[in-house]
This record gives C-alpha cells, sequence and structure tokens, in this order.
C-alpha cells in the first residue's frame, strides 16, 4: 500500500512512466520512473513507531514530555533505512528517490515544525538528498530532505555502493 504513496508522489512531480516492479527473487526497488530522459528508481521504506511508544501505550499510565525531539535511536533507525534503500536503488546501477512514510512517536504531530527542524539539521550534517518523508496515513504533511551541494547519484553507481553509502552517512 505504501508504494502507492510513492507513485503519487512521483506522478504528481511530473515524472513519466512511472509503474510498480514486482519482487523477481531478489531485492528490487519498488518503482521505476523515467526523470526527463533519465530512468531513475524509487524505493519505499515504512519508520514505525518506536518500541518505546508502544510499551507506553500498552502501559495505560501517563507520560508528558516525551515527544519534544526526535530520539538517537530514532535518528539512527531513519540513517540506517536510507542506506538501505540506497543500496536498493544502486543495485539497478540507477540513482533515485527514497520514499520514507514515518510513523511517528508523536500521533498527533504536536511537535511536527520541531522534528522538521530536526530533520533537516540532520538532512545537512550527514549530506542527505533525494529523500521524501511522508508524516503518518492521514496527515498531508511531507518533507524533502535535500544536501544543497551533494551530488550523490554519482557516488551510488560505484560497486562498492554500501561502503560509500555509509561513509557519507556518518
Amino acid at each position: 500500500m505504501n508504494e502507492v504513496f510513492a507513485y503519487r508522489h512521483l506522478v504528481r512531480q511530473g515524472h513519466r512512466r512511472v509503474k510498480l516492479l514486482a519482487e523477481q527473487g531478489r531485492r528490487v526497488p519498488d518503482l521505476q520512473y523515467f526523470d526527463g530522459g533519465l530512468l531513475r528508481h524509487c524505493e519505499v521504506k515504512t519508520i514505525s513507531i518506536s518500541d518505546e511508544e508502544i510499551s507506553r501505550r500498552s502501559s495505560r499510565e501517563v507520560f508528558t514530555n516525551t515527544y519534544l525531539r526526535l530520539s538517537d535511536g530514532f535518528i539512527k533507525k531513519l540513517a540506517d533505512t536510507i542506506v538501505k534503500a540506497r543500496i536498493q536503488i544502486a543495485a539497478q546501477e540507477t540513482s533515485g528517490l527514497v520514499y520514507l512514510l514515518v510513523l511517528l512517536d508523536d500521533i498527533a504531530l504536536d511537535y511536527y515544525q520541531d522534528y522538521r527542524r530536526q530533520l533537516a539539521q540532520f538532512t545537512q550534517g550527514n549530506k542527505i538528498d533525494d529523500v521524501h518523508i511522508k508524516f503518518g496515513l492521514r496527515f498531508n504533511r511531507h518533507m524533502r530532505l535535500r544536501h544543497r551541494r551533494a551530488v550523490l547519484a554519482m557516488v551510488f553507481r560505484s560497486r562498492n555502493s554500501h561502503r560509500f553509502a555509509h561513509h557519507l552517512l556518518y
């Protein structure tokens, strides 16, 4: 289902010949599309609520100020997820978009603006490019992570894409 969000996003951005790719016994990106005349791929990943939030919700206790900042665990999960998606895209010898559906612990997104600032700092500090985040299933809140000086598309064409991706994020 989450691939449909990415499909719709790519079409709305004006990309042509967007199509879902079937798994073929190996990991492949979820979508293929053309950006101008260039073939690109899109990998869709979901980051769900934390284990701590699952415990909080099942405990029936009241908690306050737990959502003021994105946790270090979330930031690490985000970085790892982007690396995995980039590797899947690089396996096709193309570049493209990482589309993330993020289900935050803060279900009401009360601190959304703070999260955006924190993610912008993460993006600049880690040279992230071509990542689109959709926050939650019901909200129309999106964010594009783009580092202005990054030129990652060429880096990910290397056979050692995992090593390069890991180096760029840490």
